[in-house]
């Protein structure tokens, strides 16, 4: 796995950590990556931990099953301390 497919990994499980949900849109917007680029990243993590999400058709995005825990293991204030970096435009965080 390269280091921006990590970044956008860790961003999934961000995602769907804090705000309960993550669209390929979300993932487009943050990297700047293409609609397709956005599939590949989400199908392998849904194949990684199938348990993990549910596809809420309505909606057309993926929501957390159950009470989800974050899948790399990383905790709440580590993904925070990540969003609040890239949101500043620290070079090495998302997007």
């Amino acid at each position: 796995m390269t280091y921006a497919q990590s970044l956008r990994l860790a961003f999934i499980d961000w995602r769907l950590l804090v705000h309960g949900s993550v669209r390929r849109q979300h993932i487009i917007d943050t990297f700047g990556v293409s609609m397709v680029q956005a599939s590949n990243d989400i199908i392998p993590f849904i194949a990684e931990y199938p348990d993990a999400t549910e596809y809420d058709k309505s909606e057309k995005q993926y929501v957390p099953n159950g009470r989800y825990k974050s899948v790399t293991g990383w905790t709440p204030h580590k993904l925070m301390a990540w969003a609040a970096a890239a949101k500043a435009g620290v070079e090495w965080a998302w997007g």
